[in-house]
């Protein structure tokens, strides 16, 4: 790059300081160290910048993930990013545990942790890393943090809330002198595991609720935790929030919160068929900071009840009773509106925490917005390092550099994708959108089969990050736009 102007070197000093902290700086070498990664995701689209954060920071990587897994051949194209794979089954089973502590003891040179960010593998890496000596918070606060049911049941506010083992035993508490007898509907149901929002469902009767009983039981009850168990709690009318943190020595030294965009199933029209898959964030959050402080403050207390005073999270709530409201508009996306005043306080309903980073494509909007990627902090979290830890929490000086959207589009058909690659298509077409889209995966491409909206497992066909640094307005006009130019044919 050539500096053409002293004001282009004093604007591009500036930028220097606002993105690179003195904290980053150090004044001894870092000594390399090694860490192992168990599940070493599903493919180079959504794993890219967790493994350059790895280099950046000087940790070789160990994976250890089953056969046939796309890091196993050394002689791959990207070989490069690990120094070994161990091939080993990582089912969540009964027998985890043991099988990753024979990998680790065998591997011929030091480890100095053992990370994952799978949620059904992260309570039993914990009693790895504890049986090992190695860095971690406690297996007993990740058995809490993984279990919905727990999590609620930890909660000042239970009222609502209630867990079953099985459909049979829900059934024989409805109806008069019955646990659930005048249960106020709707109501939510859900699996007490999982990811993804799947098998969640707003039902509105005793019919509904037994159907969705059924259906979030089915889930996991043949997975290798065979879990069969559900949560019914309130379904809570209100703003809806996602909120990342950084925990280190029970403070949070970084926190950030973003809009999450209401789902189908919060439509006034909606149906028990009607699912509760994420349709799109928001960043910086566009409630009033008296709001973002109480959600602050809210799931901060949550995650230390849960165990934990260390780490990076990852959690969902709802404001109840709150100032502001979405506007609910199909497949487009409103903006938050003032309500009338309201007869109660605002209140947060915790939905959940997940115990490690936001999924790839959120944690990476996070890191172009505010300049903090939870993965690298997880990294070095696995390690022990805390004093690079507090180092790399620390966000841009000036604050969040724009607005983004990030667009989940959901699959809404059945069939075999046509269109070689929807994003591609969709920014060749428009220059505008080119711009303004700084990060995106095709999910689905020409060749893959979509299972739509109803499928147990929700999938989507693309993930797009769209920006302004004008203002929330034009942010929410260009993903708009990109919803509406978002094309593809089915076969």
């Amino acid at each position: 790059m050539i500096l053409k102007t002293k004001t282009t070197l004093n604007e591009l000093l500036s930028e220097l300081k606002n993105r690179l902290p003195s904290r980053w700086i150090s004044e001894v070498p870092i000594p390399r160290r090694r860490l192992v990664w168990v599940e070493g995701r599903k493919d180079i689209n959504v794993s890219l910048g967790m493994y350059k954060a790895a280099y950046a920071l000087g940790i070789t990587l160990v994976i250890i993930d089953n056969p046939g897994h796309w890091l196993e051949d050394n002689a791959g194209a990207y070989a490069y990013l690990r120094e070994a794979f161990i091939p080993v089954r990582i089912a969540a089973d009964e027998g985890f545990v043991e099988r990753i502590l024979s990998a680790v003891r065998a591997y011929d040179k030091p480890i100095d942790g053992v990370m994952t960010v799978s949620d059904a593998r992260l309570q039993g890496v914990a009693e790895v890393c504890d049986i090992l000596g190695l860095p971690t918070p406690p297996a007993s606060a990740y058995a809490i943090a993984g279990d919905k049911a727990k999590t609620r049941m930890l909660e000042p506010d239970t009222s609502g809330a209630y867990a079953f083992e099985s459909v049979a035993a829900l059934e024989k508490q409805l109806g008069p002198g019955g646990l659930l007898d005048g249960l106020q509907y709707p109501v939510i149901v859900k699996p007490c595991i999982g990811w993804g929002s799947e098998c969640i469902s707003k039902v509105s009767n005793d019919k509904e609720l037994v159907v969705a009983a059924q259906k979030a039981s089915n889930r996991h009850a043949n997975s290798p935790q065979r879990r069969a168990d559900f949560l019914i709690e309130r379904y809570v009318d209100g703003p809806e929030v996602d909120i990342n943190f950084a925990l280190q020595d029970g403070k949070v030294v970084f926190y950030e919160v973003a809009d999450d965009y209401p789902s189908r199933g919060d439509f006034p029209d909606a149906s028990a068929v009607d699912n509760f898959q994420e349709t799109a964030n928001l960043l910086p959050c566009g409630l009033p900071e008296s709001e973002l402080a109480l959600v602050r403050d809210h799931v901060h207390q949550s995650i230390l009840r849960m165990g934990f005073v260390n780490g990076t999270f990852h959690c969902e709530a709802r404001i109840e009773n709150s100032s502001m409201a979405f506007e609910l508009k199909d497949r487009r996306l409103g903006d938050l509106y003032s309500t009338e005043k309201q007869n109660a306080p605002p209140k947060v309903y915790l939905h959940e925490i997940n115990a490690r980073p936001a999924g790839y494509l959120e944690s990476v909007a996070t890191n172009l917005t505010w300049g903090v990627d939870y993965y690298a902090l997880q990294l070095v979290f696995s390690l022990g390092d805390m004093s690079r830890y507090s180092s790399l929490s620390e966000p841009f000086r000036n604050g969040p550099q724009w607005y983004l959207a990030l667009l989940l589009v959901p699959e809404e058909g059945v069939g075999v994708m046509k269109t070689p690659d929807t994003v591609k298509d969709l920014m060749e077409r428009h220059d505008d959108l080119r711009e303004a889209i700084v990060d995106y995966n095709t999910a689905i491409k020409g060749g893959d089969r979509l299972f739509g909206p109803s499928a147990s497992e929700l999938s989507y066909l693309a993930y797009i990050s769209v920006v302004s640094k004008k203002s929330r307005k034009e942010c929410l006009r260009l993903a708009n736009k990109t919803l509406e130019e978002f094309r593809y044919e089915l076969e």
